[in-house]
């Protein structure tokens, strides 16, 4: 395994509305590509679209904007 992944586990309950927020995203080429190196950039599976939400690929995501990202509502 390689050392620069990490796993991000979160068992805290969500209670009231979620605050708003976005997030930019950009495909991931391949399961095996490498992290961007800033440590705010993170791999998660998200929805295509919102038409199919069960059509998911994996991301990487960053709360900032980022080259080559996109803003994703």
């Amino acid at each position: 395994m390689l050392e620069d992944y990490r796993i991000h586990l979160n068992f805290l309950p969500i209670t009231g509305e979620i605050p708003k927020f976005q997030i930019f995203r950009k495909l991931r080429a391949e399961p095996q590509e490498v992290k961007p190196a800033l440590d705010d950039i993170h791999c998660y599976s998200l929805p295509k679209n919102e038409i199919e939400p069960e059509n998911r690929v994996h991301y990487w995501v960053s709360y900032e904007t980022q080259a080559g990202f996109e803003f994703q509502r």
